[in-house]
């Protein structure tokens, strides 16, 4: 037996419901998922005029031992040129 509102069938608007309340479900579950990766952190540090006077690019007197830490757990680019 078939009820009707306003011309629509009960059966339409419990399907309509469900149809709703799963993509509202899916919504949700596939941004937790998007909210465990793992994005890197970039740090892009320039300075203009340096060189490579740094101690984690071999130079025996500069003292930068926070730089040194920082790039030995790092990206280095070693082929650059001013």
């Amino acid at each position: 037996m078939e009820f009707y509102f306003n011309k629509v069938s009960y059966r339409d608007i419990t399907m309509t419901r469900f149809v709703l309340i799963f993509l509202l479900l899916a919504c949700f579950w596939s941004g937790s998922l998007r909210a465990e990766e793992r994005h890197p952190n970039i740090v892009w540090i320039s300075v203009e005029d340096m060189s490579p006077d740094l101690g984690c690019y071999g130079d025996r007197f500069a003292s930068t031992p926070h730089l040194d830490r920082l790039a030995s757990q790092s990206l280095r680019y070693t082929n650059a040129f001013a």
